[in-house]
């Protein structure tokens, strides 16, 4: 099987997989019940995959009916290149970053909201919207054993 979309918009999902029905080409969702996990937030991306030879027939499908879809399987993987990043830090440099040199960038605000976090050294906290991960990678030090994952759409960050 192979994988020919990825997407955390279920109106998406749900549109390509009745296109794809439409056709009578067979399919799967991958990841349907672990999203399902995450309530409404829809952080996690669902994976629609098709049979290996039916992968072309389906992409021309969905690009027929307006969706993105990439001619290089996990291509949504891919983070674009920062042109021009910064190397900052926080916290006295137990905090380094890479950040873009224009837009939002993280400054003290990340370290107050680490330090506005109540956490325990077993507790796992969900950043999401992360960006660079300033707030992540601070409330890291703060709290030993605490575990922390981020998650970012922009994938220029």
């Amino acid at each position: 099987m192979k994988e020919l979309l990825r997407t955390n918009d279920p109106v998406q999902i749900s549109f390509a997989s009745a296109l794809l029905k439409e056709a009578e080409i067979a399919f799967d969702v991958f990841d349907a019940h672990t999203s399902s996990l995450e309530g409404s937030v829809l952080a996690i991306q669902r994976r629609l995959v098709v049979l290996d030879e039916d992968l072309e027939e389906a992409r021309a499908i969905l690009r027929d009916a307006g969706l993105d879809v990439p001619d290089k399987p996990g291509a949504w993987a891919v983070a674009e290149t920062v042109a021009e990043a910064t190397r900052d830090t926080l916290l006295d440099g137990r905090v380094v970053l890479r950040q873009p040199a224009g837009g939002l960038r993280a400054t003290s605000d990340a370290v107050l909201l680490a330090a506005a976090v109540r956490a325990g050294p077993v507790d796992h906290i969900l950043d999401m919207g992360c960006g660079t991960g300033a707030a992540t990678f601070c409330l890291t030090p703060r709290v030993a054993g605490c575990r922390v994952t981020g998650l970012e759409r922009d994938k220029a960050l």
